[in-house]
């Protein structure tokens, strides 16, 4: 050591100088060297692998390096894309990674899953070496990430999550998720506070979460019938209503009518391609079940399961959402199977009641997928259904039951259903449902049947109860695209009207609160159609309604509508008003002061067989519902003269589902106590005409300055005509002329009443040769006419 510190003192101060100065150059052209040099090997080991790496800054560590804002794209793989914040490389002493520590990112991608997932399959096939696991012997690169983000955009589907963290050790990878979004169509699902924990080769061995909602929002319900921006300046009235050919339609609906059919200014509807019933597609249901079995049996452990602690359903819009959880769930693998399973005792904690649990089998590999329902009845309340949610109110007191199962065939050719569920006591408050809350409802529901692949549906048993009313359908419904195929025949049990009555909640029939029954009710019928003939649907049915209101409310008592009563109008600013009217008063006409025509023009284009029918006219009824077959839609009713008048005299103008109960119920009181005649005078007496104009009186004065029983035949078509839609319509009059094609409608309605032989030949001529003329207040009154006394005919037709 002597002679070499000796050594270098004697070494001249200029070499010691050039030689620090060298090694100091050396070591700053490799600091200044090692970024582009890094940048290099960073792009040619991302070459290899198939990616696209861009890099913003790299700065080197003792054995490690720091990158900073790095862009990574898969070759070949459109719409993708990894952005990463920080990421560092540890190194070991042969300078190859051996950690990699990633802080702040965001995954990105676009574009439809299956492109997607084709681009990256493909993408792995020219790169398999990198596609496999860790080879045997190596100790696989230790990788961190915090803090990453996801988004998905694949137009109706969608991802998206933040604050996503992942671990890959010796062990395998750990995944946690704080937050997790999907959106599939109508479907979306919410994550929260999931883990879960991968093998060495990818598969799932284990995984969990704190919460999961999924939520099915409810598609906007169509209207019942299209809704005009504004009223028509020209309307058309509705066509000319077809007479029940005998009192036999009773039994038989399905014979077509022989009278004259509607005016040519009054089209069918035009009939829609829209299938009737959205059935599912079971092949693609098979498939996409089939490829979500195949992905968890290659990515799942023999053992693997998941747990949700929250599960919970969301169903509707907005106020109208209806939660069911939040409760636990698990998901395990058992063989060559897929086990899903659920139970409300463990969702409510409570040992009350009976669990209603759900479980579901799915094949890994082939076999038929089950899912099953038993159980209850279990509370709403402990189910998680809140207070409100989907209208429903008191869910401490509705309870739900069900049993059944549905099997979808291994071929997905196939889905048998068996399925029984029932609710009591249910509370409801839903404005179309009426007008107070619906309580005490008492509702089961059983069907059984397949439905296969060829658009078949059978229906071997289904039925339907509200308290003691029952009904019992079978039959198929064959459906191929816009076509469909039906057989159904369906029957009433026999039963006492009183406990029908009373199996109905209160507030469904508050009109009739406090009424009372006799008798007994039942029967049965059969539909056949087939949508290329539908004017050829065959509708049979036998009702035997014995039922009578021996108990009714003072509202309602025949004897109320003697003398004078208050009726209830509707103003045309909305408000609600009441109006004198009945025997005695000013605004009332008795029927034998009024024209006769204005019976024959309600009778052709209201309800052509009023003084045969029981409240309900069959033929009606059948042609009501072929309009809305064939439309897809609602578009056509079959309310009666009778059924009017009942809304008119009872009830409000809500359309609500109690209103159309009670409309039935109060139709064949009407139809039992009062005569038809004293229908008829009620009607016409009631009925509205136009803006404040009630009762045939004021419409003869408002409209055309006379009596009414001055009114011509043409001129009581034309009111006729404006029952449909008075408001809308009377904007006819506020022009001051019928258009031409009004008019032809009128004439050819006065035809109608001709060929039914309502109306004889010289009243058609003379109506023919008439004139519509409007008298507005400021006219002096026209010259008063003689009343006018009908023929002979109308008198024997009414009589037949």
């Amino acid at each position: 050591m002597r002679r070499l510190r000796d050594a270098l003192r004697s070494v001249p101060t200029w070499v010691v100088r050039w030689v620090l100065l060298s090694v100091a150059g050396v070591g700053l052209i490799a600091v200044l060297s090692f970024p582009p040099l890094m940048r290099g090997r960073v792009k040619a080991v991302a070459e290899k692998r198939g990616l696209e790496v861009g890099v913003g800054s790299i700065r080197p560590g003792w054995f490690a390096l720091k990158l900073s804002d790095v862009d990574v794209r898969p070759e070949g793989v459109r719409g993708a894309k990894l952005s990463l914040s920080q990421v560092e490389i540890s190194l070991d002493m042969w300078m190859r990674p051996r950690k990699v520590a990633i802080v702040g990112g965001h995954v990105e991608a676009d574009g439809a899953l299956d492109d997607l997932e084709k681009e990256i399959d493909a993408w792995r096939s020219r790169h398999p070496s990198r596609s496999g696991g860790t080879p045997s012997g190596k100790r696989p690169l230790e990788v961190t990430a915090d803090a990453i983000s996801l988004a998905w955009n694949g137009g109706v589907d969608a991802l998206e999550g933040s604050g996503i963290s992942f671990a890959r050790g010796e062990d395998g990878t750990r995944v946690t998720v704080p937050e997790l979004r999907v959106r599939h169509d109508a479907w979306s699902l919410e994550l929260g506070e999931a883990g879960a924990r991968f093998s060495k080769e990818g598969a799932l061995a284990e995984a969990q979460a704190a919460r999961v909602a999924v939520d099915l929002v409810a598609r906007a319900p169509m209207e019942a019938t299209p809704k005009p921006a504004a009223a028509p300046a020209e309307p058309v009235p509705a066509p000319a209503q077809r007479e029940d050919p005998s009192p036999r339609s009773r039994r038989s609906a399905s014979a077509r009518a022989k009278g004259t059919p509607p005016p040519a200014a009054v089209p069918e509807p035009a009939q829609d391609a829209t299938p009737l019933l959205s059935l599912p597609d079971l092949h693609a249901m098979r498939a996409r079940l089939g490829l979500l079995a195949k992905g968890l049996a290659k990515h799942w452990e023999p053992e693997a399961s998941l747990r949700v602690d929250g599960l919970s359903f969301r169903w509707g819009r907005d106020a109208d959402r209806l939660t069911v959880g939040p409760g636990p769930v698990s998901i395990a693998r058992r063989g060559d199977r897929l086990l899903v399973e659920f139970s409300t005792n463990r969702a409510t904690g409570s040992p009350s009641g009976t669990p209603l649990s759900l479980r579901g089998e799915l094949p890994l590999e082939r076999g038929d997928m089950e899912l099953s329902l038993a159980g209850g009845p279990v509370a709403l309340a402990p189910l998680g259904v809140k207070e409100g949610a989907g209208g429903l109110t008191d869910v401490g007191r509705g309870t739900l039951s069900g049993k059944g199962s549905l099997v979808l065939a291994d071929a997905g050719d196939a889905l048998a259903f068996d399925l029984d569920v029932g609710a009591k006591d249910l509370s409801i408050s839903n404005p179309k449902l009426a007008d107070d809350v619906v309580r005490g409802l008492a509702i089961s529901a059983r069907a059984k049947g397949v439905l296969n692949d060829k658009g078949l549906l059978r229906i071997d048993d289904a039925q339907a109860t509200l308290g003691a009313l029952r009904v019992a359908v079978r039959g198929t419904l064959e459906q191929t695209g816009s076509h469909a195929l039906g057989s159904l025949s369906f029957a009433v049990p026999q039963a006492q009207c009183q406990a029908l009555f009373e199996s109905i909640p209160s507030a469904l029939l508050p009109t009739l609160s406090g009424a009372a029954m006799k008798g007994t009710f039942g029967g049965k019928g059969q539909l056949q159609f087939d949508s290329r003939k539908l004017d050829d649907l065959m509708l049979e049915y036998d009702f035997d309604n014995l039922c009578k209101l021996t108990v009714v409310p003072q509202e309602i008592d025949h004897g109320r509508f003697t003398k004078p009563f208050l009726h209830q109008v509707y103003h045309p600013d909305g408000t609600v008003g009441q109006e004198e009217t009945g025997p005695g008063t000013e605004a009332w006409t008795d029927l034998g002061a009024i024209s006769p025509f204005m019976q024959v023009a309600v009778l052709t284009t209201e309800d052509g067989a009023f003084f045969r029918h029981h409240g309900f006219n069959h033929r009606a009824i059948r042609e009501s519902l072929i309009a809305n077959l064939k439309a897809r839609r609602f578009v056509r009713g079959a309310s009666t003269i009778t059924m009017q008048l009942a809304k008119n005299l009872f009830l409000s103008r809500e359309k609500t589902l109690s209103r159309k109960f009670e409309e039935v119920i109060l139709a064949s009181y009407l139809e039992q106590n009062f005569s038809k005649q004293e229908i008829m005078e009620l009607y016409l007496n009631v009925v509205e005409f136009g803006p404040d104009v009630y009762g045939i009186g004021h419409a003869a004065e408002h409209y055309f300055g006379r009596k009414a029983d001055e009114i011509h035949l043409p001129e009581a078509f034309f009111l006729s005509s404006l029952l449909p839609r008075p408001l809308a319509y009377h904007k006819t009059y506020e022009r001051g002329e019928l258009s031409e094609s009004w008019t032809r409608t009128i004439r050819s309605l006065m035809e109608t009443a001709f060929k039914r032989g309502t109306i004889s030949r010289g009243e058609l001529d003379y109506g023919l040769s008439e004139t519509v003329m409007f008298h507005k207040p400021e006219q002096p009154r026209p010259p008063p006419r003689s009343p006018v006394i009908g023929s002979r005919l109308f008198e024997q037709s009414i009589q037949k």
